[in-house]
């Protein structure tokens, strides 16, 4: 009779453990980015540094449930990620991951590679926004907030992506404009013209986008200039129309900027005719 419940304890245990496996297996396996041979360049580096996936689904269950919540795919995929860009950093505050990260040409070259990488890791973020997987909350809005305040560029361009999926707030917006202050590239500055156009016709933001983009028209290097003079046109409304009017006084006639700004509020003006 022993032998006979120790068969029957011994079947239930293993058949529960088989279950249990395969339901973590799943977990960890359902939510990794596809790509070319299920990896992207990097990533075999990131997972050496450890990624602790099935570690934190226990943290990961006690957040407080957003209005529209997470997916468990959305919850890890953001925790690895999130965890990927901490390990990042630290590897560019200590100096200490060459063997991940092996340059020929010295300090740049390694800055520039880790933090290539972290722009690749805060990219993964995108399809989890765009495909409904991932809640907006606090922690998602804090974290494009760090990304965005990151000194290189490549992230920073990472970072605007994710802006549009937060919700219209002052702090965002400083943040994306800060970003950009602190940049001289020319596409930067015509991805967050894009990014940030919807920022222009509320009322609540109008003026503090608006004084930043004069005062680069005016003060800005060369490309950022051009750029936003560029892509104001659907940034100009009947708010800022004045501002942007006298900004144009103040600026050089010869300037391709110049150009592009008179040429910009003459169009905003034949739109807007007989309104």
């Amino acid at each position: 009779m022993k032998n006979w419940w120790t068969s029957i304890l011994f079947v239930v245990g293993v058949t529960t453990l088989f279950i249990g496996g395969q339901g973590s297996m799943h977990l960890i396996q359902s939510w990794k980015p596809s790509g070319d041979n299920g990896e992207k360049i990097g990533s075999a580096a990131r997972s050496q540094m450890g990624r602790r996936f099935v570690s934190r689904a226990g943290s990961d269950a006690k957040r407080a449930a957003p209005k529209n919540p997470s997916s468990q795919v959305g919850l890890s995929g953001f925790q690895a990620i999130r965890q990927d860009v901490g390990e990042l950093k630290m590897c560019l505050e200590n100096r200490d991951c060459f063997q991940f990260f092996q340059q020929d040409d010295g300090k740049l070259g390694y800055h520039f590679a880790v933090s290539k990488e972290v722009a690749s890791a805060a990219s993964e973020l995108l399809p989890l926004l765009e495909q409904g997987e991932l809640a907006v909350d606090q922690e998602v809005i804090q974290f494009v907030h760090e990304l965005l305040s990151f000194p290189e560029d490549h992230v920073r361009d990472a970072a605007l992506r994710l802006v549009p999926f937060l919700p219209h707030s002052e702090q965002t917006l400083r943040a994306s404009l800060a970003a950009l202050d602190d940049s001289v590239s020319a596409p930067l500055y015509s991805l967050g013209l894009r990014t940030l156009r919807d920022y222009s016709q509320d009322p609540a933001y109008n003026d503090v986008m608006s004084q930043f983009l004069a005062h680069k028209l005016v003060n800005g290097g060369h490309f950022a200039s051009v750029e936003v003079a560029k892509g104001l046109l659907p940034i100009i409304n009947s708010g800022n129309v004045e501002l942007f009017q006298d900004t144009l006084k103040k600026m050089s006639p010869a300037s391709k900027a110049h150009e592009f700004l008179r040429s910009g509020l003459e169009e905003y003006k034949m739109l807007t005719a007989g309104f």
